[in-house]
């Protein structure tokens, strides 16, 4: 081996010797505030990612805010992380040869109020904690001023108020804001359904309030905004008022809610009365002649606002002839005559125009006229009925007056009017067809002969249909609630007296349109059945709430809707107990349980009281809730978490129901808590032993938990576990509260909820846990 070739597997032999190196251990940031983002970023010599025997992993050290942290990396690398503690991240690189350790510290500093919401009067704690920041002081506004490093304080603002802090680290000035969200004692929306329409126009209304565990004494209605209070309850009973009025007059209902020892919350909504087009109709005397043809045009028109101006454009061309005035009169007759000088086939259009500026136009075969040669022939067209109620069975007879020495080679037919001929007659002088009109309206069937010396003309006329029967829709007791967790559908059905277009969908309790279930279609007399699978028009899940189905269809020419929220709903019923509820109870060994049955969906409060009519708390309010059965579960506190007195033994509990319109349709999810213990409600010392809550879990979801000292009625600690698996899980709380202090001994009321992936949160659960040393 010559020298060269030596060296160079000297110089291998040597390299393969050699142990990790890291080059780079760093981090973007030299500290950050809690829950802020910080990238880790590292660089690593003599390690083979494709040699088992080679390793690179970063780990956290014990104690850290991501413990269970080791994952395997590669040499050249980063790792973005969320951090809520002072952290030390662990990099280890390992080969044959050796090992390579390096550790990278981050503090993390502290600025957050918790909680981030609270109601007004309540108070929060600012929470502030720079100890790895080389300045004096902080300095915090608005109210606060300098502060040392590290401390906290009570806040109880009257409105939102964003927190700003500032120091000074050497040359840097370092700022961070947090903001926290002060809510009105009361919040509360009116429901309405529908917010514009013709006079008269009924209007449901439904509050819906968030009390904030606040007493509502009482809600008082204006429904035309005059001051004067049209009628008071004091549950918050869905209210349906009529409105009328002229096109263009609005309203301003007001609702007053009245909190117990609170100040009143009005909230409004504008009613505005929408004008109705006339409706009208025209007539021609002949619609077929010889030119020049005489054709006098008769149109009826009718508003109750009264008619403006009735025009005519006989030609069809866009120019209109004539202009007649309506004087205001709500019903009329007007008349129109034109000599057509020219052969062809001209379509009359009449315009009437009502005093509010609506428009309605007509145009149809039975105004169409035929002007033709005077060698054509002319065509008588008659109907027996002309009309009468649907189905109308209508017998057509047509005679044709021929002008040369041609005889009838052919009839067609459109019967229904549509534009379409599709229907051959004979070749005699006179021709007669039947036909069945299924819809409720006005119909234009039209005939056209032709002569076997290839002359024409053309006919037609108007048969009009008429019902006292209306279309239904229904949901059938198995389908106003069902679960989107399941995957279960609701069955709409619907029930058509006539032929008609039909239209079905799915609305929000607002009145936003979701889902088309069918888009309109001209759908004949019979039962129908439509699915919607609790979804958007994007096959997205809804969220948990109230949906209604609408039925649109076409009657007389104009557009209608079944809705079922303006003439259903807001029954007035009482839980009634099935079953004997204890006297007393151990809110430590187990809270209060009433069982409930919900026969339909429904808007649910539960209150006790001390004697009829007397509430003593509201514990929920106006809650919408689907069918089923259901469980409150009490531990003798208020609904802030302070207990209540031990003199208020004779409680008696209070659960009102109003049924929500006939057209809903409830998606709710299975109960994502299924059940919730504590692992022991008298904790000796949680220095030694953290809190164990028991939970199953029916999907995964985020888990809220919510402590709120009991003899104070404050929430003292918050926290949040991010996917947490389905199933039994054990869930531990340090004892502490927001501050990072062990709370002081004493009863505790720890409240969980789970959020699913949709954001969509469950009711809190309440259990007693009481705290000794």
């Amino acid at each position: 081996m010559n020298r060269i070739k030596w060296g160079l597997f000297s110089l291998v032999l040597l390299l393969s010797a050699c142990k990790p190196g890291i080059q780079d251990f760093s981090a973007n940031k030299s500290w950050v505030l809690e829950n802020q983002a910080v990238t880790l970023s590292w660089s690593i010599q003599n390690i083979d990612e494709n040699d088992s025997s080679h390793s690179v992993v970063l780990s956290t050290e014990s104690g850290g805010d991501l413990e269970d942290l080791n994952e395997t990396v590669q040499a050249l690398g980063s790792k973005t992380v969320m951090l809520t503690k002072t952290t030390i991240f662990v990099l280890t690189a390992v080969n044959p040869d050796g090992e390579a350790v390096q550790t990278l510290r981050l503090p993390v500093n502290v600025f957050k109020v918790a909680p981030e919401q609270i109601i007004e009067g309540q108070s929060a704690q600012l929470i502030w904690d720079f100890e790895t920041i080389d300045a004096t002081h902080v300095t915090i506004t608005p109210d606060i001023g300098q502060q040392p490093l590290a401390d906290s304080q009570n806040i109880s603002p009257l409105e939102t108020t964003e927190y700003q802090l500032q120091l000074i680290d050497g040359d840097d000035t370092i700022n961070a804001t947090v903001t926290l969200e002060v809510l009105p004692v009361v919040q509360a929306r009116i429901i309405v359904n529908p917010t514009t329409g013709i006079s008269p126009l009924t209007v449901r209304f439904s509050p819906d309030v968030n009390n904030n565990n606040m007493v509502i004494k009482g809600y008082a209605w204006d429904f035309n905004g005059d001051g004067t209070v049209d009628r008071r309850d004091n549950f918050g009973a869905p209210q349906t008022y009529v409105y009328t009025g002229k096109p263009g007059d609005t309203f301003e209902a007001k609702l007053t809610v009245t909190p117990d020892n609170g100040v009143p919350l009005i909230i409004t909504q504008t009613i505005t009365i929408a004008n109705q087009p006339p409706t009208a109709q025209v007539m021609a005397n002949v619609t077929n002649g010889h030119v020049p043809l005489e054709v006098n045009f008769t149109a009826s028109a009718q508003d109750p606002q009264g008619i403006d101006t009735v025009t005519i454009d006989f030609e069809g061309d866009g120019t209109i002839d004539e202009t007649q005035s309506g004087n205001a009169v709500t019903s009329g007759f007007w008349s129109f005559q034109t000599t057509y000088q020219n052969e062809g086939v001209f379509t009359a259009v009449v315009r009437a125009t009502d005093t509010s500026g609506g428009e309605t136009l007509v145009t149809n075969n039975a105004i169409t006229v035929d002007v033709n040669n005077p060698l054509d022939p002319i065509i008588q067209l008659s109907a027996i009925p002309l009309s009468g109620n649907v189905p109308l069975t209508t017998t057509l007879t047509a005679t044709a007056e021929i002008f040369d020495d041609s005889a009838v080679n052919q009839w067609y037919w459109d019967l229904d009017g549509n534009g379409i001929f599709e229907t051959q007659g004979g070749n005699g002088t006179t021709d007669t067809m039947s036909f069945t009109y299924k819809g409720v309206g006005s119909y234009f069937p039209a005939v056209t002969v032709i002569t076997d010396s290839n002359r024409m003309a053309q006919a037609s006329l108007q048969v009009a249909t008429q019902s006292s029967a209306v279309p239904t829709l229904s949901i059938p007791n198995s389908s106003d609630t069902i679960n989107s967790d399941t995957g279960e559908s609701a069955t709409i059905k619907v029930s058509l007296p006539y032929e008609t277009q039909l239209e079905v969908w799915m609305e929000k309790a607002s009145g936003l349109r979701i889902k088309t279930l069918q888009a309109p279609q001209l759908t004949v007399a019979g039962d129908y059945s439509f699915t919607w699978d609790a979804t958007d028009e994007q096959d997205v899940v809804v969220s948990e709430g109230d949906y209604y189905a609408v039925l649109g269809y076409t009657a007389m020419g104009v557009k209608q809707e079944i809705d079922l929220r303006t003439s259903t709903g807001g029954r007035l019923s009482y839980y009634r107990r099935t079953e004997s509820n204890p006297r007393t109870f151990d809110r430590l060994k187990q809270p209060l349980r009433i069982n409930y049955a919900v026969d339909n969906p429904a808007e649910i409060s539960f209150f006790w009281q001390i004697s009829f009519g007397d509430r003593l708390m509201t514990l929920m309010e106006h809650e919408r809730m689907g069918r089923g059965q259901y469980s409150l579960y009490w531990n003798g506190e208020y609904p802030n978490g302070q207990k209540i007195p031990n003199n208020l033994n004779k409680l008696m509990p209070g659960i009102v129901r109003y049924n929500l319109p006939d057209n809903v349709i409830y998606v709710k999810e299975i109960p994502r808590i299924e059940s919730y213990t504590l692992a022991a409600t008298v904790m000796v010392d949680p220095r030694r032993e953290p809190i164990g809550i028991n939970l199953t879990l029916s999907k995964a979801s985020t888990i809220e938990i919510v402590v709120a000292d009991m003899e104070k009625g404050v929430d003292v600690a918050t926290r949040v576990h991010r996917d947490t698996p389905s199933g039994v899980q054990r869930i531990l709380w340090d004892g502490k509260n927001n501050n990072d202090q062990y709370l002081a001994p004493g009863d505790y009321r720890i409240g969980v909820r789970s959020v699913d992936s949709q954001g969509k949160r469950s009711l809190f659960w309440y259990r007693t846990q009481q705290i000794n040393y």
